[in-house]
């Protein structure tokens, strides 16, 4: 065939991005549904662009607008980084890039909802005079928490590639692993700084305090059954995605502050 005899000449060079050649069907599934689900939610960021313009005409409020341009600039440039970390192959802090880019995505529409939701609500803080501090500390911490699991994540990778056992793991990992392990504690005590003064908070807040509450309770769990389990394949993920709940209370909290009157 045409084929066979082009890849004769001796003119084909050795592909060198991957260093896999078995086709693995499962793979392919969930990336092409990965890339479709990608490419869809830029229509309704388009169109909650147009909404939100439409909205800052007519009631002459653009914090939803300016939210939703953050957000479309954010989803355009993850997309182009979801397909660097395919054709890098996962290479070394490309997880940990994405994912910091996606959290930005969902903290972009958490500060659109909270610019809707503040031009016609008003709810005074004062259970916490000085828990604007405290909230910041532990989102700072909590983000910092987040880009520490996601190296362990890739170290992870990189140990099931070496084929080394998944009970092997723990101890495999490099020692600087302690230090996000560790540290999970300290995240622990600075949320709790703001989570229990403001546990009597009432409306909306009082529903975030009580979701933060779960959310870093399952967080710890989850850590500890991760650790102590030999790190089963439904912890991983499950603990991923407390930490961005997490991530996103934080925000939404410092948010409803910064919208309060001084």
């Amino acid at each position: 065939t045409d084929f066979e005899a082009e890849r004769g000449t001796g003119q084909w060079v050795a592909y060198d991005k991957h260093d896999y050649a078995v086709f693995n069907p499962l793979h392919t599934w969930v990336e092409f549904i990965n890339r479709l689900l990608g490419a869809l939610t830029g229509i309704p960021a388009l169109l909650l662009l147009g909404w939100t313009f439409w909205r800052g005409v007519k009631v002459r409020h653009w914090k939803p607008f300016a939210w939703a341009v953050v957000h479309l600039f954010w989803l355009g440039l993850v997309a182009w980084l979801g397909k660097k970390v395919v054709d890098g192959n996962l290479i070394p802090f490309s997880i940990t890039i994405h994912m910091l880019g996606a959290m930005a995505i969902l903290v972009s529409l958490a500060g659109l909802l909270h610019s809707v939701w503040e031009h016609h609500d008003t709810m005074r803080i004062d259970a916490l005079p000085r828990g604007k501090g405290w909230i910041t500390v532990a989102l700072v911490l909590t983000v910092a928490q987040l880009i520490l699991g996601t190296q362990v994540r890739e170290q992870v990778d990189l140990l099931n590639h070496a084929e080394v056992l998944r009970s092997d793991w723990i101890v495999a990992l490099p020692g600087w692993w302690k230090v996000h392990r560790s540290g999970s504690w300290v995240v622990l005590a600075v949320q709790l700084m703001w989570l229990l003064p403001l546990r009597k908070a009432g409306g909306s807040l009082r529903n975030i305090v009580r979701l933060a509450s779960a959310l870093l309770s399952a967080q710890i769990l989850t850590g500890v059954l991760f650790v102590n389990l030999g790190m089963p394949a439904w912890t991983q993920p499950t603990h991923l995605l407390l930490a961005v709940g997490l991530v996103l209370s934080n925000v939404w909290v410092l948010l409803h502050y910064r919208s309060q009157p001084t």
